[in-house]
């Protein structure tokens, strides 16, 4: 069945308004028409299956039938910080981070990553919608929070305040630190990892996030590409928080 992310200030008594460019989305992308069903859920953890009672040339209107109870968020937060990546391989490292499980997104400036903190407005748009159209491909019930541009040093400060934060570097060495620390703890304020750009971090970066009580690790005796070191970390740091069980 189709799937469609409609705000909740939309949901009213009546049905779900879907106007504007959700519309567009629906009309000529979902190719959805009056009587057809179609999953529609808020970003906020609800989803429904429902019935479009009205198509029109600008809007529709979806009745609710009945609401889903869904499995498909991980058991906490994960977080990924991510340094700046040219050209297309930060929208790939977005959206990959977000279908595989991430709660929040960090854009993060570092010493060696393209600057980061001009973010405009329409760029902030442009991430949020990346971010909504991969949470709506990959069946996620939340839209991960874009938490905006930051410096290194300030998004180590912002992820203080999650339970645990790994780094992942290249010059770690091969080590099981992060795979020991995730089979065997509890995370209630969730998790961060941080991913550097194609250049790697400074040494002095790597100092500041030992001091500020971050794990450094990697992801093995390979060096991977930027956006594929990305995928990589969220994936491994995800299939740990999957399912609180393995915890």
């Amino acid at each position: 069945m189709r799937r469609l992310f409609v705000p909740p200030e939309f949901h009213k008594p009546s049905g779900i308004e879907i106007t504007g460019r959700k519309f567009h989305h629906a009309h000529n992308v979902l190719r959805l028409k009056k009587n057809d069903r179609v999953l529609v859920f808020d970003g906020e953890g609800r989803e429904y299956e429902c019935d479009i009672k009205e198509s029109e040339k600008d809007y529709m209107t979806a009745v609710p039938l009945r609401e889903h109870q869904s499995g498909y968020e991980l058991a906490t937060d994960l977080v990924l910080y991510q340094c700046a990546l040219k050209g297309e391989k930060l929208d790939r490292a977005f959206r990959m981070a977000v279908e595989l499980g991430a709660s929040g997104i960090a854009l993060v400036e570092s010493m060696r990553s393209r600057p980061a903190l001009n973010l405009d407005g329409d760029k902030t748009l442009r991430y949020r919608r990346i971010i909504e159209s991969a949470a709506e491909q990959s069946n996620r019930m939340v839209i991960p929070e874009f938490k905006g541009a930051m410096t290194f040093h300030e998004a180590v400060e912002d992820a203080k305040k999650l339970s645990e934060n790994f780094l992942f570097w290249e010059n770690a060495g091969f080590n099981r630190d992060i795979t020991t620390t995730l089979s065997s703890g509890d995370f209630p304020d969730g998790i961060g990892i941080f991913v550097g750009p194609e250049g790697g971090f400074e040494e002095s970066e790597i100092e500041a996030a030992v001091s500020a009580g971050v794990k450094i690790t990697s992801l093995g005796k390979r060096r991977l590409r930027a956006e594929t070191a990305s995928a990589a970390a969220v994936s491994l740091a995800a299939y740990f928080l999957e399912d609180p069980a393995r915890l």
